[in-house]
């Protein structure tokens, strides 16, 4: 698999779409009016008890934006943690090592948040979801920093290890190097990433973390106040941090400023890479140039559609998201079953790519189409969990039940992505709206193939509105040549403004209609 990183920078903010093997899996935004992002580390205060919830609202620094902040989200040592940072700040304490500082009692489960946390003194917290709606980000007082191997988690004293690394001896290599490397009471994770990586790479890691921890404590002491103290890097590079890998082919960037800065980060962190980077030139949209605006067109409809002719439909309510796979009128296999098992084995790899590139989060209800056989149901289980292998966000995957239902609940940390794929009718002046021209084009191709190739017709003819026939029909390469020289057959196009404009209807050649 060949991993691809498209960066459109425009006046409004920055779109990165990440592609693999050409199609589009991730998408992400970013804008100068973003407050919060999951990483991000704010010097709060307490704003007000909510004694109820057992929970407290954070003063962050920024006008009518405070931070959730519950019980469970403290961490066992907030005691000294809190402590800590009072005397950094306060010049009581200078180093920014843990090992000779004083700790203090451990708070305990099931307490008091009004008890443990003082409303009179600083706290390091950091945002672990953005804000959603009209609530504000949630927050906690667990820090974790995020190197390109290692997780960072000050005021802990262990090592763990991601369960993605399955090889035992090189498990415990790589903890003996961390265990070596680290300061007291400086905990780590080691990420999947640093699989396979030398003593050195592993220890520079080490370093960045510690310096990032050294920069957090003098941006609060400089600051003195509510405030934000540490930034999680951009997206883009954060995307680069976390999916850099040796199948990563190609990040191209429309922005000479950004590209240079992708390009030094590329450098410190595998100068191997340096020349993936691209800066575009061309007078095309960098999303159109690579074919990403056509995608999202295609798959942030509420429908859909398969290559086979199968669809997917996606419904949200406030509670979970539901969706509805449906075979469509193109059937494959010699019976129910085996049409209805490949069917839902098609729409597997798409559920599984709509739920990385909207970031679907919560519960999730899949209604797959019945298959009687438990080995099928079987089948398409363990498919949709090796599908779900690239998703990085938890989550967990239920068995589908006799009644052919699948639950998956899937951690959200940012809000979903919505957009809209209606464009205004023409017609009506934008009272209503119709399915996108693209769209349009890619259902009749797909119709075309059908019955030239499934069905043997060796002429079609095809009736369209005006405006349909004006956009195939244009220029000497036009759409309706391609079609013909694609499949060796001649499609004949008539125009009649009788139809709507996303209609159309085929014929054979003694003139039948041929319903679809």
């Amino acid at each position: 698999m060949t991993r691809e990183l498209i960066i459109d920078v425009r006046p409004t903010g920055v779109q990165a779409a990440l592609l693999e093997d050409a199609d589009l899996v991730e998408l992400h935004g970013e804008n100068g009016e973003q407050h919060f992002a999951v990483g991000d580390v704010y010097l709060a205060k307490v704003a007000k008890y909510m004694p109820s919830l057992d929970a407290a609202f954070m003063n962050l620094g920024i006008r009518n934006h405070e931070g959730f902040l519950h019980y469970s989200d403290l961490s066992k040592d907030l005691r000294t943690c809190q402590k800590f940072v009072n005397d950094y700040i306060n010049d009581n304490y200078s180093s920014i090592h843990l090992a000779d500082y004083e700790y203090q009692a451990e708070i305990q489960k099931g307490g008091s948040i009004k008890n443990v946390l003082k409303s009179n003194k600083y706290v390091l917290v950091q945002v672990v979801k953005e804000p959603i709606s009209n609530k504000g980000p949630k927050l906690s007082c667990e820090l974790s920093l995020a190197g390109r191997f290692l997780v960072l988690m000050p005021f802990i004293d262990n090592v763990s290890i991601s369960k993605k690394i399955l090889d035992t001896d090189e498990k415990e290599r790589l903890k003996a190097i961390v265990e070596k490397k680290r300061q007291v009471r400086f905990g780590f994770i080691i990420r999947t990433a640093a699989e396979n990586c030398s003593e050195n790479e592993i220890q520079q890691d080490i370093e960045d973390l510690m310096e990032k921890w050294k920069q957090i404590l003098h941006n609060a002491k400089r600051l003195n106040n509510e405030g934000k103290v540490h930034s999680e890097l951009n997206k883009t590079i954060g995307l680069l941090r976390d999916k850099l890998s040796g199948d990563f082919e190609k990040v191209v960037v429309n922005n000479s400023g950004l590209a240079s800065e992708i390009k030094t980060y590329i450098k410190q962190i595998a100068p191997d890479k340096a020349n993936i980077v691209d800066l575009y030139r061309g007078n095309e949209p960098i999303f159109d140039k690579y074919t990403i605006s056509h995608q999202i067109k295609a798959l942030f409809g509420r429908t859909v559609q398969m290559p086979s002719g199968s669809s997917l439909v996606i419904e949200h309510t406030e509670a979970l998201h539901v969706i509805d796979v449906n075979s469509g009128t193109r059937t494959s296999g010699t019976t129910q079953q085996s049409t209805s098992t490949t069917t839902n084995l098609e729409a597997v790899q798409e559920i599984a790519r709509q739920l990385r590139l909207r970031d679907l989060g919560g519960i999730i209800i899949i209604d797959f189409i019945d298959m009687r056989a438990a080995e099928h149901r079987d089948m398409v289980y363990r498919r949709m969990k090796e599908a779900m292998q690239y998703d990085k966000a938890k989550h967990t995957i239920l068995p589908v039940t006799k009644f052919g239902l699948m639950q998956i609940t899937r951690q959200r940390v940012k809000p979903e992505i919505k957009i809209s794929t209606n464009e205004s009718c023409p017609l009506c002046k934008g009272s209503g709206t119709v399915r996108s021209t693209l769209l349009i084009l890619d259902d009749m191709e797909r119709d075309i193939e059908y019955l030239f190739n499934k069905l043997n017709f060796p002429k079609l003819n095809i009736q369209m509105h005006p405006f349909l026939y004006a956009y195939l029909t244009q220029g000497i390469w036009n759409r309706q040549r391609q079609w013909a020289w694609k499949y060796k057959k001649w499609l004949v196009l008539k125009q009649d403004a009788m139809l709507g404009i996303a209609d159309y209807k085929f014929f054979n050649q003694d003139g039948e209609e041929i319903f679809m």
